[in-house]
């Protein structure tokens, strides 16, 4: 016992000792030598993964280009994009990243004196990445088109690679682009000359950024009905483009509210039966510097409140109430909806590629850490379970992507060559523009979370990157319309020309499948293509509307396994190196990618298989039937 206690005292000596010496330093156990503890920095130690260059690890994107641009244009744009996505990665942009989320959006309503200033405060690093995009020629290449009809296709690759580094500067981005078009198609003289070159200049001390002002409080997406926001003539002469207007109203989801320029939709307030009521179309700036009064500086503009949103932190949205705001007409009075159209057109597709971007940095990330992680003695990239996963993340990435580009380049052919353009593209691209947006949309998110998953607990980290890129993409199946309101547009456009839509598809389609040889061997594809094809016209014919959402999937997913086949074709003709990759991403995409559950939907509702009272039941209760 003796023994015992003379070992406790001297362990405790021991203790105080050390305690004395480094009072810094936390006591080890009374019972335990401070050799008994592993430190963070001795035992196994997980390996980072490397950064990645997000153009130089996306072989899908290099071989589409090879594609889609001719070999006197091809050098130039893939120089370009090696030198952008290097920048993308390197410590001076990740730095204005970091520097973007904090502080968060919000505004200063008053001054120490009480005046009403509604000042914006929005981050460092947010409006360094605005200077960025300038900088890049994100718009205002397109509109350069020093390469002609592929101008649309340079742009959107950068902006492909600047989507999950951009901290969602992408969304004024689109809107920008948006406004410059139907400034280029139907501004005045003085908006082209004055508002125009801003919209396009490359630099950010210069450069302007437009707003979108179209939802409000009522109608959501549904701007016909419920636009509350009313315009009244300045001047006598309201049905000249470019006249004066005073806009008042409230717009209930502003993004981009420090753009400099916006474009709003308001109801006409006339005494011509004609035009009263009707909506039309305004180009607003948001700033009057040559006032002293501040509320004239703000042109009647007021920050209700800033939204807060799930994610899109860096993005400030916002609620404005419009007070006798000067605004001009743009195109032509009571035609608002039509003049605007391009914006949706523009706006949607840089939805569709921005979070084809993000989908693929997500992948990458994955693929990175699988290289690093070593399982069973092995690392995680020769697991073919885990390879098997990731490889149809790939395959909807390529689908995805092949999809959305080759909306783009229907896009820059309806831009650079209008008169050369057939009633086919002109079709078709108002047919898939709002397809694969909502198409994309759907699927993005959920593939993001499987990059998570096979990551692990690393996945679930802030650090990596994949929550906030899901976060920030959640609402691209809200934005520029839902799923629901872009199924009902796109089954009024078929309806609208009889079907003539549908048979211009399908001509699309025909030709591109007759181009499929056999020694592809992709007989089943293509026969599984054609078959869900037959459904298109009875889905149209339809009168139950549940068949609307289900009709747009199954033209997106004809539309993408007819690019993926289109890219097959060519790669087999030429032998290029994405040869065997191109080939089967076509053939799993259209086994396993939804093809068949798509069309089985399709069947079930028009043999009404559930009605929709048993659904209706489901949802809220029979008894309320």
């Amino acid at each position: 016992m003796l023994q015992s206690w003379l070992a406790l005292r001297n362990i405790e000596t021991r203790a105080l000792t050390t305690r004395a010496a480094s009072p810094e330093r936390a006591p080890p156990h009374p019972w335990a030598s401070e050799s008994d503890f592993m430190l963070i920095s001795e035992g196994f130690q997980q390996l980072a993964p490397l950064d990645t260059d997000g153009y130089a690890s996306d072989l899908a994107l290099q071989a589409l280009l090879r594609r889609l641009l001719p070999p006197d244009i091809l050098p130039a744009v893939d120089g370009d994009l090696q030198r952008f996505s290097l920048y993308l990665a390197s410590e001076s942009h990740q730095t204005l990243k970091r520097a973007a989320d904090e502080p968060e959006p919000h505004v200063v309503q008053y001054d120490n004196y009480g005046r009403r200033i509604d000042r914006l405060v929005t981050s460092e690093g947010w409006r360094a990445i605005k200077g960025v995009a300038a900088q890049e020629g994100l718009v205002s290449l397109a509109y350069r088109r020093e390469h002609g009809e592929h101008s649309r296709i340079h742009s959107f690759a950068k902006i492909y690679l600047f989507a999950p580094e951009s901290k969602l500067v992408g969304c004024p981005l689109s809107m920008t682009d948006g406004a410059a078009r139907v400034l280029e198609l139907q501004g005045t003289p003085e908006m082209r000359e004055e508002v125009l070159p801003r919209l396009l200049s490359n630099d950010s001390t210069k450069s302007w950024m437009a707003a979108q002002w179209m939802t409000e409080r009522e109608g959501g997406s549904d701007v016909n009905t419920a636009t509350e926001t009313t315009a009244r003539a300045s001047s006598y002469f309201a049905d000249e483009e470019g006249a004066p207007f005073r806009l008042d109203g409230f717009k209930w989801f502003s993004s981009a509210t420090d753009g400099q320029v916006a474009l709003a939709l308001a109801r006409t307030v006339s005494d011509e039966p004609a035009q009263k009521g009707k909506l039309s179309l305004f180009l607003v700036r948001t700033r009057l510097e040559e006032h002293d009064e501040p509320e004239k500086r703000r042109n009647g503009i007021r920050i209700h409140r800033m939204k807060r949103k799930i994610g899109t932190k860096a993005l400030p949205t916002a609620e404005l109430e419009l007070k006798w705001t000067q605004g001009h007409l743009v195109g032509r009075l009571g035609q608002g909806v039509k003049t605007i159209s391009p914006v949706l057109n523009i706006t949607r597709l840089h939805s569709a590629i921005g979070s084809i971007g993000c989908l693929h940095k997500c992948i990458d990330l994955a693929k990175a850490f699988a290289r690093v992680r070593i399982i069973r003695g092995k690392p995680l990239e020769q697991n073919e379970l885990h390879t098997h996963i990731l490889s149809r993340l790939a395959v909807t990435h390529r689908a995805l992507l092949h999809f959305s580009f080759g909306v783009v380049q229907m896009l820059g052919l309806s831009e650079a060559a209008p008169d050369m353009c057939t009633e086919l593209l002109n079709s078709n691209l108002r047919l898939l523009t709002p397809v694969v947006k909502a198409f994309t949309a759907a699927r993005v998110v959920w593939l993001m979370a499987e990059a998570m998953e096979s990551m692990g607990g690393q996945g679930y980290m802030v650090e990596t990157g994949i929550g906030e890129l899901m976060a920030d993409n959640v609402v691209e199946r809200v934005w520029e319309g839902t799923q629901a309101v872009l199924a009902d547009d796109v089954m009024r456009f078929i309806r609208k020309g009889n079907g003539e839509a549908l048979r211009l598809f399908g001509t699309f389609c025909d030709k591109h499948l007759a181009s499929v040889t056999d020694n592809l061997q992709l007989q089943t594809a293509t026969s599984a293509v054609r078959d869900a094809m037959t459904r298109l016209e009875p889905a149209a014919q339809s009168t139950d509307s549940r068949i609307l959402r289900h009709n747009l999937h199954l033209i997106g997913h004809i539309a993408s396994s007819i690019f993926l086949l289109q890219h097959a074709v060519w790669c087999h003709a030429g032998q290029d190196a994405d040869c065997i990759e191109a080939r089967a991403s076509a053939q799993l995409w259209i086994a396993e990618g939804g093809l068949y559950e798509t069309v089985r939907a399709v069947d079930d509702i028009l043999a009404s298989s559930t009605s929709p009272a048993d659904e209706y039941g489901l949802v809220y209760g029979r008894a309320r039937l």
